[in-house]
């Protein structure tokens, strides 16, 4: 009974993380693919995965860093991505609060 009601704490949890994502589409001005970074820099080692126009993705968190840049942490675990940058303008936009409670 004990390991059940840890099992379904943990389900809690990450029903509670998908609860509170939001969903974005990666739309750049032209058709380059963007790599997802493992930190919030567009400078960062890339994570390896990436995305081409038109991807949608579920965003955990938003971080507006003192650069001016909202970065995107990817709700996967993959990394982060970012919703533009100067220069080149916007690159992800959101599509809609993804909130899927009850």
């Amino acid at each position: 009974e004990e390991e059940a009601a840890e099992e379904e704490d943990e389900r809690e949890e990450e029903e509670g993380e998908h609860a509170r994502t939001t969903l974005w589409c990666y739309q750049p001005p032209g058709t380059k693919e963007a790599a997802i970074r493992t930190v919030p820099s567009v400078t960062g080692p890339r994570a390896g995965p990436t995305l081409r126009p038109g991807d949608v993705f579920r965003v955990s968190r938003e971080w507006q860093a003192e650069d001016g840049i909202l970065y995107l942490e990817m709700a996967d675990g993959s990394g982060w991505m970012f919703e533009g940058i100067r220069g080149v303008g916007r690159l992800c936009i959101r599509i809609e609060d993804a909130d899927t409670g009850p």
